[in-house]
């Protein structure tokens, strides 16, 4: 990141630190003292479950619904830094919108630096602020909106409620009719940003198109791994992953190779990408005519696909 664009992300919210004692709390109006909760919410997880469900999310509607279980005291939305790097994510006018658009909607925007080996730090800056409002405020309940695993963790859990506070987790991929913004405001602009690089890369391949731009030939080649990482995990017949599993499996596997140059969170835009363009179809295993568990297969009949993979190995395994 350029020293402009630093000075730039500083001037707009200094950097988090970890367990910071929580600044003085916005109360809702006329609401009972007693009951009141902090909401912490993982952005590129909740963006990416809910891409994945077929809907955009209404930040201001997350708000509101997490109003239900008490009053709100504390709204905080993590976001990876790898969001203002100038040179993966240029668009400034971007960057500047989406975090209009969180503090609108009543959101404190925290940006998690980069940590060991470039990863992001979003789950660690996320549990030491629930340790902190949990030890340090008023809250009674603390709200956490991701569907990662790793905030079921017991030793994040444990303390909260040994300090006689409770955690509630909400799952986005459950949330679509209580938080989805059918209009889809600017709150995913730059997720949507890094899906669509991916999608037309995509539809680029599919179409056979060899004379690709020059700017694209990195991106050309991590979506191709990706998306041959994914074939390899969801072929088995016996491998019934869901989205976020396939995701988790396929970082491990790649991140030697391209951990430097891409996160996580450009796996999960890409996955999504892969998922809109049809590489990879959603089963359902239902009991009773109710869906009680997802999972994916490869569309190996997808022009992608048939250009991304030797052509033997498709025809024997379709």
């Amino acid at each position: 990141m350029s020293d402009i664009m630093s000075r730039f992300v500083d001037w707009l919210f200094p950097k988090a630190k970890k367990s910071e004692p929580p600044s003085n709390p916005k109360i809702d109006n006329g609401t009972d003292s007693s009951n009141l909760v902090a909401i912490l919410v993982d952005f590129d997880n909740v963006v990416l479950c809910a891409s994945e469900a077929s809907y955009k999310v209404s930040f201001t509607k997350l708000r509101d619904y997490c109003r239900t279980f008490g009053a709100v005291a504390f709204a905080e939305v993590f976001l990876s830094a790898r969001l203002f790097d100038e040179e993966a994510h240029p668009e400034v006018e971007g960057r500047v919108r989406l975090i209009n658009s969180l503090n609108t909607a009543g959101f404190k925007v925290v940006v998690c630096p980069k940590g060991l080996k470039d990863r992001d730090q979003v789950d660690s800056y996320l549990k030491s602020s629930g340790l902190s409002f949990a030890r340090s405020s008023l809250a009674k309940k603390i709200i956490v909106v991701s569907d990662d695993s790793d905030f079921k963790d017991p030793n994040f859990i444990h303390p909260i409620e040994d300090m006689g506070k409770e955690v509630i987790i909400l799952r986005p991929s459950d949330l679509g009719d209580k938080i989805g913004d059918k209009d889809g405001g600017g709150e995913t602009l730059l997720f949507d940003s890094r899906k669509r690089e991916f999608s037309r890369i995509l539809e680029l391949i599919a179409r056979g198109e060899t004379d690709l731009p020059e700017e694209t030939k990195q991106a050309v080649s991590f979506i191709k791994v990706v998306v041959r990482k994914v074939f390899e995990l969801t072929t088995p017949e016996r491998n019934r992953y869901p989205f976020r599993h396939i995701i988790n499996l396929a970082w491990k596997s790649i991140f030697d190779q391209w951990g430097e140059i891409y996160t996580k969170e450009d796996l999960e835009a890409a996955m999504g990408a892969i998922g809109d363009k049809g590489l990879i179809e959603r089963k359902a295993v239902e009991v009773s005519g109710v869906t009680i568990f997802k999972y994916y297969r490869p569309n190996r009949a997808h022009p992608a696909a048939i250009n991304l993979l030797p052509a033997k190995r498709v025809a024997s395994e379709s």
